[in-house]
């Protein structure tokens, strides 16, 4: 069984292609679906059957790669990748910056990049979650609009993150957990590339889905409000500026990438280095991040 959530997100969606016992897309790739949200409404799609299917697989398909009797690592990480490219300062990782800030916001009430109760170490990482004593309450699945290379998007689109969430749910225990949350979380532009709050398909298919795992847990999707007119991109611009000055005041040791770091998939740079960004928030303090807290979000679809 797969390690990396790559490979295993790789088989549920295969897996899911072929679920389905309604002739109109029996024989469709689920991942068009998944993929192309936008298009539900040109075909018939019964969410009904699509929700109970995608509890099926994810629940068989998690059975055999989780320990029960492990306990599940919460983590609070601060750590961000900074890249100098000539003069310009900037995150490398758009999601990682705001996912750390979003932690650090929030302080003990959430953690990220929690360790599930895998049979094996992985790569299987969850973006952040909230806690009480030590178990988990609340599983949140952060996104933002990615562009590749070409300008195309390379975001997972929403119904990809609510896969990842449930997947997430069995991976913790399932109905043994105490879960009672799952969160989509991402900036408004986010929504807006995918037409959520116009798509009836998605909705029904997310009602479908909280019928099916009532009373155990409750899938929502959340805005999270950023300035600048919640467009995630500008925001990151921002928020780089204000890096690049905490690293120009405080200085800091600036590596060379590793040969195999500056391919044709990364973004290239000439420079990189680490920094704390608990260590940011504190010295910059003209930086207000009040806006990234869990009251501050806001849910829609529902």
């Amino acid at each position: 069984m797969p390690d990396d959530e790559k490979s295993l997100m790789q088989e549920i969606v295969a897996k899911l292609s072929y679920e389905s016992e309604n002739e109109s897309y029996k024989n469709d790739k689920c991942k068009y679906w998944i993929d192309n949200i936008n298009h539900w409404d040109e075909k018939f799609i019964d969410t009904k059957e699509f929700a109970r299917n995608i509890k099926q697989v994810i629940s068989r398909k998690t059975t055999n790669i989780i320990d029960k009797n492990k306990s599940i690592e919460i983590r609070k990480r601060h750590n961000i990748t900074v890249v100098k490219k000539g003069s310009d300062i900037s995150a490398f990782r758009g999601e990682e910056l705001l996912e750390r800030l979003i932690q650090i916001a929030n302080k003990d009430e959430l953690g990220n990049q929690i360790i599930p109760k895998l049979k094996r170490p992985g790569k299987q990482l969850i973006d952040l979650a909230t806690f009480k004593n030590g178990y988990i309450k609340k599983i949140i699945e952060l996104k933002i609009l990615k562009e590749n290379s070409n300008g195309k998007s390379s975001t997972n689109t929403p119904l990809y993150a609510i896969i990842e969430l449930i997947k997430n749910y069995y991976l913790c225990g399932g109905d043994e957990s105490g879960i009672n949350e799952l969160i989509l979380l991402a900036p408004n532009d986010y929504y807006i590339k995918f037409n959520v709050l116009n798509n009836k398909k998605f909705k029904d298919l997310l009602a479908n889905l909280n019928n099916i795992f009532k009373p155990e847990i409750n899938i929502k999707i959340k805005v999270i409000r950023l300035e600048l007119e919640n467009n995630f991109k500008k925001w990151k611009e921002k928020t780089d500026s204000k890096i690049a000055k905490y690293i120009n005041d405080k200085g800091c040791k600036w590596e060379d990438p590793k040969p195999n770091e500056n391919n044709k998939r990364t973004k290239k740079y000439d420079k990189k280095t680490e920094i704390q960004l608990n260590e940011f928030t504190t010295k910059m303090g003209n930086c207000n991040f009040d806006y990234l807290k869990f009251e501050a979000w806001i849910e829609i679809c529902n």
